[in-house]
């Protein structure tokens, strides 16, 4: 099944050719050197799920993770909150089937979060569409006049400045067949907007995007790229992209080594996009690096914390003013675990 990771070739961290970042009024932020990883224990809380996903809803006042419990015959889904540093599972008479490497956004026009693709456990990939409000599922896809083709491992984040959800990238099976079409979802529906954002990033799969309200701009960084656009086989994706104003820009500034899988949020407590875990160089074991990005410039944080993961939940808490991570995935080996962390 797609869901499983890839194990990568070595790539040094290097800096990018491309753009330079001239885009949106420097943005001050808070220091992020009293940050620190804290693993959370909590008694009840959701068991290991197979690439999770997950978002915050501040009208909720909670992180919103959904996806497949992979130890059963054709998996289970289950939709759990994470309110007041408490773990509970909503046991709802509607829900999206059992999927793997779907992504999850909040879309304030909606109030709500919504879900879009992910694969079955037969291998199938989706072009399902799922908002999730009041804490009740409802399936949009039949609803909508066009939508997105099928796929997994996309990244999606909301775009304050153009007011839509985007999607950018992603995978479908059994081929491999990668893409590199951007989308966005308003109350509308889907738009196909590739013909008007320029020159996109080339195809990939499982990079990690956020937006940036201070620079105004999506972030989107790292991800398998195809591989007729590598010059070592594998490769991971190492350079940094922007949607501003509606137009994709590549960043000409130093950037961390080319990883994939990695999770990604913007932190309003310093104002900086976080970065954390992924596959780089050769595979497991897997990043646990932290880095910051603010005013386009990254950062790595020295900051002891969670174990190497691919694909975990990032999001940040409102309430706790801090980021939440859930679902370490430790190593090929040891499988997905259940663990919650917060940065703060």
């Amino acid at each position: 099944m797609l869901a499983l990771c890839v194990t990568l070739a070595l790539t040094p961290p290097e800096g990018a050719t491309g753009q330079s970042a001239p885009f949106g009024p420097a943005s001050t932020s808070p220091s992020t050197s009293s940050l620190s990883w804290t693993h959370l224990i909590p008694a009840h809380h959701p068991p290991p799920i197979t690439n999770p996903a997950g978002a915050y809803d501040p009208k909720d006042q909670s992180v919103v993770v959904y996806g497949m419990v992979p130890y059963a015959p054709k998996g289970i889904a289950e939709t759990w909150i994470y309110r007041s540093a408490t773990w509970t599972q909503l046991r709802l008479n509607s829900t999206p089937p059992p999927l793997v490497a779907t992504e999850m956004t909040y879309d304030p026009s909606i109030g709500g979060i919504i879900l879009f693709g992910g694969e079955t456990f037969h291998n199938v990939a989706r072009s399902y569409t799922w908002e999730f409000v009041n804490s009740s599922w409802t399936n949009l896809t039949s609803s909508l006049a066009i939508a997105p083709p099928p796929r997994v491992y996309q990244a999606q984040a909301f775009d304050g400045a153009l007011q839509a959800v985007v999607v950018f990238g992603g995978v479908a099976g059994p081929s491999w067949t990668e893409f590199h079409d951007t989308w966005e979802f308003t109350p509308t529906g889907w738009t196909n907007v590739t013909s008007r954002v320029g020159t996109a990033p080339p195809p990939r799969i499982a990079a990690a995007m956020a937006y940036d309200p201070a620079e105004t701009e999506l972030v989107l960084f790292g991800g398998l790229p195809q591989s007729s656009h590598c010059t070592t086989h594998p490769c991971v994706d190492k350079y940094t992209w922007v949607l501003h104003q509606g137009k994709w820009h590549m960043l000409n500034i130093s950037e961390p080594g080319g990883r994939a899988g990695e999770g990604m949020t913007w932190d309003a407590t310093t104002s900086s996009v976080i970065m954390w875990g992924g596959e780089g160089a050769g595979g497991p074991p897997f990043l646990n690096g932290t880095w910051s990005f603010t005013n386009d410039t990254w950062t790595h944080l020295n900051l002891s914390g969670p174990p190497g993961s691919w694909t975990p939940v990032l999001a940040y808490d409102g309430v706790l003013r801090s980021v939440v991570m859930f679902g370490v995935y430790v190593s090929t080996n040891s499988g997905y675990y259940d663990q919650t962390w917060k940065l703060g």
